[in-house]
Formats: C-alpha cells, sequence, structure tokens
C-alpha cells in the first residue's frame, strides 16, 4: 500500500516538538488528524527537523492503523448511480 503522508503543522513547546497536525492519502481516499507524541524527545536541533522526520514519528505512532483504515475505507467503495441521473437496470445472471 502506498499512502502519501504530508505534515500540514507542528506545534512545539519550545525547541520539543510535542504534537504534529498531519494529512495521510490513499489514492482518492483522504484523512487529516493530530498525532500528539506520548514521549518526544529532541535529538535533532529544532531548526534541522524536517518533514520526513516527523512524518516518521507520527507513522511510527499511528501509521498503521492510519493505513489501515484508508485501505478499509477504499475497500468499502462501491459507486453508485447519483439519483438525478438516469438510472439504469444491469440484471444479474
Amino acid at each position: 500500500m502506498n499512502c502519501t503522508w504530508k505534515i500540514i503543522d507542528i506545534h512545539a513547546d519550545g525547541e520539543l516538538i510535542i504534537k504534529a497536525k498531519y494529512f495521510c492519502a490513499l489514492d482518492d481516499i483522504e484523512t487529516e488528524g493530530y498525532c500528539t507524541f506520548d514521549n518526544p524527545k529532541l535529538t535533532t536541533p529544532f531548526a534541522e527537523v524536517t518533514e520526513e522526520m516527523v512524518i516518521q514519528w507520527v507513522k511510527d505512532q499511528l501509521g498503521e492503523i492510519v493505513e489501515k483504515r484508508l485501505a478499509e475505507q477504499k475497500n468499502d467503495l462501491k459507486p453508485v448511480v447519483a439519483p438525478w441521473l438516469p438510472q439504469v437496470f444491469t440484471p444479474t445472471l
């Protein structure tokens, strides 16, 4: 599964990043939310933190469940005809 991750916003206490707002997409299924870091550690100077680093922190904490839920939603999508469009009857054999 190939999800696209982005960091929209971060919250910090001094130079310690304590929360990040993330965006994750699997094709046309998208979600966003906040990840509060359980045990934030400053191992890299704040000015040197990259989006990729924060994405990895979010994925370490929430990545598996977020990606699993997106995959479930994608699998549950069934196309329907909008009510204002002509309805077509298709017999099943």
